[in-house]
């Protein structure tokens, strides 16, 4: 048997410690039993529709316990340019296929709104799987069985509504999945139905947040599925989750709140190579703010003028190799002197290039990183040069990525960059010369290079 469907059928096995052991039995051991459900789910992701799918695929196999399935979302949201095109959840088009009755609701405000009927028959069950909006109190008694959610995570431990994301940024080692009723009160505080047995689906080293998202998605499903044909649904309801047996330290838990641009941001003061790698699978592309510069031709002389601070953003970012980091020591340790002769950049693979990106400080710029110290340096470059520029050393790679040296710690590769606003990016090396970083080139041949 595969390890997560094993994970998911013991997910009712309710654990009596932190620690893995032979679970104990089931709060239950007769089958609850209930009425054919008329279902009401709430959705809205790739996440919902795994779950719905599987609902679907029991009301077709078994009737007597899914007698219908209604869908509610929220109403298209308008995006792109000129918001002229209405961008539909992906549940509706799963909707569309099974052929579901489909319902719209912004919010649950309005006193009058009631829940929808099925042919004449009241809906019985409300599910609410990554929905976003909280279901009021008036709407769940409405249901006679109230109502249920799937919540990726060992709650109470990560509630909120970015679980996964944080699970990465907080470098769990594990995750699971939780059923539970959905609460009066908030978000993620009903009673905890089912559970991924401790210690958890284990999270592998490097795991990106797609993949995590890939590893819990269909178990979800079929915990969600197997609590309907146990009866969880049915009154009276028990917590079998893991903080029942023991119960944790507040400052144990973490809660995940939804992410915005600024988890994104490299903060380059307080960041590694590895904690930058790991935002970067969490959150997706990161970014910074830099100054750019162009050339401008002044009779027979050229200078460089700084142009308004851009925000660019990082993709590919990872821990550069040792080899790789090895690389740009040696490279440190060939410039002798302050650079003086900044050349335009140009693509030679008998020549290696240093660039110095000049990176913003604050109040220049709200919210900027903080200036880059050239004491947390050990190559030579001149500390009054680079202070009093505000620049960033930067190594350009062979294939056309950059390494970036973090102050606290380890070299940051960046395969890719673009401006705010630009739907392509580009190799970072040239994004770096084309926002007119000063540029120095070292040759091969010069010594400590080989």
């Amino acid at each position: 048997m595969p390890v997560l469907r094993r994970l998911v059928v013991s997910s009712f096995l309710r654990p009596t410690t932190r620690y893995p052991q032979r679970p104990a039995a089931f709060y239950s051991t007769q089958r609850k039993v209930s009425d054919p459900l008329r279902i009401l789910f709430c959705g809205s992701d790739e996440y919902s529709c795994a779950s719905l799918k599987a609902l679907y695929a029991e009301h077709k196999a078994n009737q007597a316990l899914i007698k219908s399935i209604d869908v509610l979302v929220r109403p298209a949201k308008p995006t792109g340019r000129g918001l002229k095109k209405l961008r539909e959840v992906p549940v509706v088009q799963l909707a569309r296929e099974l052929q579901l009755p489909i319902h719209e609701k912004e919010g649950f405000i309005n006193p009058n709104w009631n829940l929808p009927q099925h042919d004449g028959e009241p809906i019985n069950l409300i599910i609410a799987v990554s929905f976003g909006l909280f279901i009021s109190p008036r709407v769940i008694r409405d249901a006679k069985y109230g109502g249920l959610n799937l919540h990726p995570s060992l709650l109470p431990d990560l509630k909120g509504p970015a679980p996964l994301h944080h699970a990465l940024l907080n470098r769990r080692t594990h995750t699971g999945i939780s059923l539970q009723t959905l609460s009066e009160r908030s978000y993620d505080a009903g009673t905890v139905l089912a559970q991924t047995p401790l210690p958890g689906i284990p999270i592998p080293a490097s795991c990106t947040l797609a993949e995590l998202h890939a590893m819990v998605t269909e178990p979800s499903a079929e915990m969600l599925v197997a609590g309907l044909r146990a009866g969880v649904h049915v009154p009276p309801h028990a917590d079998v989750g893991w903080a029942q047996a023991d119960p944790p330290a507040k400052d144990t838990l973490v809660h995940a709140p939804k992410l915005t641009s600024e988890d994104r941001q490299i903060v380059w003061s307080s960041m590694s190579a590895a904690d930058a790698a790991l935002r970067e699978r969490a959150t997706g592309a990161l970014w910074t703010n830099v100054v750019s510069q162009e050339e401008r031709q002044f009779g027979d002389k050229k200078s460089l003028h700084r142009q308004p601070i851009v925000r660019v953003a990082f993709e590919g970012v990872s821990e550069a190799s040792e080899e790789e980091s090895a690389l740009f020591e040696a490279t440190a340790q060939d410039l002798r002197e302050v650079p003086k002769d900044f050349t335009p950049f140009i693509e030679d693979p008998n020549y290696r290039m240093v660039a110095f990106m000049q990176i913003p400080k604050p109040p220049q710029f709200m919210g900027a990183p903080k200036l880059l110290k050239t004491d947390r340096y050990k190559g030579p470059f001149v500390s009054s040069f680079v202070e009093s520029t505000n620049m960033t050393p930067v190594f350009l790679m062979p294939d056309m990525s950059i390494l970036i040296r973090m102050p606290q710690g380890g070299y940051l590769k960046v395969a890719k960059m673009k401006g705010a606003g630009h739907q392509v990016a580009h190799p970072a090396a040239r994004f770096v010369a084309k926002i007119g970083a000063r540029m120095c080139r070292i040759s091969p041949n010069r010594k400590n290079w080989e």
